[in-house]
């Protein structure tokens, strides 16, 4: 749910200012494989592989399959109420 917001987020911001270049630090191995299915480009490798840095110019080449990744979560709106036991 958190990746879904934030690719939104990041897509709203696109829209709403001129952002050349955009960066991500994939901290995992599935994080990583996410950013370079975006289409980001790796700038940095640390510890070996574990971690590394990415960027990528311009998002409005990936939208396609940023937009196809975020409908194809099952996973409810932000808006929907949930219901939280607070007992």
């Amino acid at each position: 749910m958190i990746v879904r917001h934030a690719l939104k987020w990041a897509l709203s911001l696109d829209r709403q200012f001129n952002i050349i270049n955009w960066y991500a630090i994939g901290a995992t191995k599935d994080g990583q494989t996410l950013l370079e299915d975006l289409g980001f480009q790796e700038i940095v490798s640390l510890y070996d592989g574990e971690r590394k840095g990415y960027k990528i110019r311009d998002i409005k080449q990936p939208i396609r399959l940023i937009t196809k990744f975020i409908n194809s979560m099952s996973l409810p709106d932000v808006d929907e109420k949930t219901e939280l036991d607070t007992r």
